[in-house]
């Protein structure tokens, strides 16, 4: 007989807080833990463990377990966020349209994140790593698409992007 045991330390929490997932599975094949928009099969786990989580909007995380069988058997929580606000409070740009040799200023606020990326879109963003409140010139040569990649506590990625066209 099959043990699943799957909870959460609160089932709310002001934004910019977490929570711990725990759980206990025995006597099944296999064991997932993931939240709402992962691929299941990438998030294997032992049978008993905990995982802290700190979503930046309400969120539902599951605990799939495939019995011997190899029938499924899931579980599901619902982590509210109260209170929560996108990562980018604020992208911009003072112009997105400049002649050959005109410069642009774009400035970002971004607040309770984990990693915070300004780049040109054709560009790897990986050592472009910036303040979350902060404004950077760009000279483009032609129009060029800059993003700002914003890395949040339970590390999905929030993006915005501003082309900025050059005549």
């Amino acid at each position: 007989m099959a043990t699943i045991e799957f909870s959460v330390s609160r089932n709310q929490i002001p934004a910019g807080e977490c929570a711990t997932l725990r759980w206990r599975v025995d006597g099944v094949k296999e064991v997932y833990v993931y939240a709402e928009g992962e691929r299941w099969r990438e998030h294997g786990v032992v049978g008993e463990g905990q995982r802290e989580v700190c979503p930046t909007e309400t969120k539902s995380y599951y605990l799939r377990a495939i019995h011997r069988d190899d029938s499924r058997e899931d579980r599901q929580i619902v982590l509210t966020v109260q209170g929560g606000t996108p990562a980018i409070q604020h992208f911009g740009v003072d112009r997105d349209e400049i002649r050959k040799g005109e410069c642009v200023n774009f400035r970002w606020h971004v607040e309770g994140v984990k990693e915070v990326y300004f780049h040109r879109e054709d560009i790897d963003w990986r050592d472009k790593g910036v303040a979350g409140i902060a404004e950077a010139q760009r000279c483009p040569y032609n129009t060029s698409t800059f993003c700002l990649r914003v890395v949040k506590r339970d590390n999905s990625v929030e993006r915005r992007c501003i082309t900025v066209r050059v005549r």
